[in-house]
């Protein structure tokens, strides 16, 4: 097993790209699927030297420079596990391998905010790599295939594609998908061509630069989509713009490396705007308001910086996902007895809008051309919020036990709506939990 550490230009002390690929002699299964997980951003931190410098130490100690690489890493790792908490009760124990430590916020997409590949997006309503390592390792560990229904931003789908694992999806929002694809087979293809997606990245961003619409211009584009909400301040929506306007500019740029340039400019919207993302998207308070001098460009231009130093040659061997279905809940597509695993996290009944919380990614990356344009996503999804529980065509099927509830909600809820979004996830659930259990093989 090998890992292959990528050293940018800025980081490498010698002017230009460097890669240094470590090898693995010696087998410890902990440390080797701890190794596994770690990107080049990772690895970087970790041994804590540029790569002129590790070279330098390297020569003075008469030792190979992926050698004394090795030694810092495995020092760090030897010094984490020494600083880990006994284990304690708590509900995600039933996740744990058998003597696994407790996963704690890794039942949460927390942790992934700081791991490579997982950080390009971060996401509230997720779950950690480490958690699906978790899982698979627990309930299928001679899985060759797995699925989600609702794969939000592709930490199952990566995992999945990173131990060699067929992967297979449905993710409705055309966003969500575009985040799944860069962290999957854009980023086995991009791997080989890194410094043509770096000269690409960055001349998108000059081009930006030298082509800001007027404040004018870009109060008039952003009204035909969300007419008098003041989602950006003057100059950040010109700025935001022209980052827009030079993705589709530059059309003689690979699909592939597009996809990266709209992943980064999604990726920063809502930090760039008036809005912050909490259990939903609302305004900034007065203590939370972005500072006068905050520049877009510099957001992203850290943003692409993040994704070209995660990208390593090595990933031109994963393993490719598949959409199956943009929604779970579709009939129109069989997927019987293909997958020897489900894993994932289903939509909560608590009336979070997962469309509304991405607007601004949805059109800034041209899935959507106004807020009206969301409807259709909301009919689409699962019934578990508010706005969606009338005509979304899908048949109603009543349950007993549903009704215990229900019937009481339809005398005491403050909303009429309220019970019927009972009865509609409630209905929705079993439609999907069939389609899961069908795509299952036997055993």
């Amino acid at each position: 097993m090998y890992k292959t550490v990528s050293f940018p230009k800025h980081e490498s002390g010698t002017g230009k790209i460097e890669r240094l690929r470590i090898n693995l002699v010696e087998k410890d299964e902990n440390f080797d699927g701890w190794f596994h997980k770690l990107g080049s951003a990772d690895l970087r931190k970790i041994i804590k030297h540029n790569y002129s410098d590790l070279e330098k130490n390297a020569v003075q100690n008469h030792k190979p420079i992926s050698s004394l690489a090795l030694e810092l890493v495995k020092t760090h790792y030897e010094d984490k596990l020494s600083h880990l908490p006994s284990p304690a009760e708590s509900q995600l124990n039933l996740f744990n391998g058998d003597n696994s430590k407790p996963l704690g916020r890794h039942g949460t997409f927390s942790p992934n905010r700081t791991e490579s590949i997982h950080r390009w997006y971060p996401y509230l309503e997720g779950y950690s790599s480490t958690f699906v390592e978790s899982l698979i390792s627990k309930w299928g560990n001679d899985a060759a295939s797995i699925y989600d229904p609702f794969a939000g931003t592709g930490t199952t789908m990566t995992v999945a594609a990173m131990n060699g694992m067929q992967g297979y999806y449905s993710e409705i929002n055309p966003f969500m998908r575009l985040v799944i694809e860069c962290k999957t087979n854009n980023l086995k293809e991009v791997s080989k061509r890194l410094d043509q997606l770096e000269k690409y990245l960055n001349q998108l961003l000059d081009y930006a630069v030298c082509n800001q619409p007027t404040s004018e211009e870009a109060e008039a584009i952003i009204a035909e989509a969300f007419s008098g909400r003041p989602y950006f301040s003057k100059q950040r929506l010109a700025e935001v713009l022209s980052l827009k306007n030079a993705i589709s500019k530059l059309d003689d740029a690979d699909e592939g490396f597009k996809s990266y340039a709209k992943l980064a400019l999604g990726s920063i919207a809502v930090q760039s705007s008036e809005l912050k993302r909490a259990a939903d998207l609302r305004y900034r308070r007065d203590s939370e308001k972005l500072p006068e001098d905050f520049s877009v460009y510099e957001s992203f231009k850290e943003k692409i910086s993040h994704i070209l130093s995660d990208i390593s040659p090595e990933f031109s061997n994963l393993e490719n996902v598949f959409l199956h279905d943009n929604s779970c809940l579709s009939e129109t597509q069989h997927f019987h007895s293909a997958v020897d695993m489900v894993l994932t996290s289903p939509p909560y009944l608590n009336g979070t809008n997962y469309f509304r919380n991405t607007k601004i990614e949805l059109w800034l990356t041209g899935f959507i051309r106004s807020e009206k344009d969301l409807g259709f996503f909301t009919r689409e999804a699962m019934t578990a919020g508010i706005n969606n529980v009338s005509k979304n065509g899908r048949a109603l099927t009543q349950y007993e036990c549903v009704e215990e509830v229900a019937t009481q909600l339809d005398e005491k809820a403050y909303d009429r709506r309220i019970p019927e979004l009972v009865r509609r996830y409630c209905a929705d659930t079993e439609r999907w939990l069939k389609k899961a259990y069908c795509a299952l093989k036997d055993g």
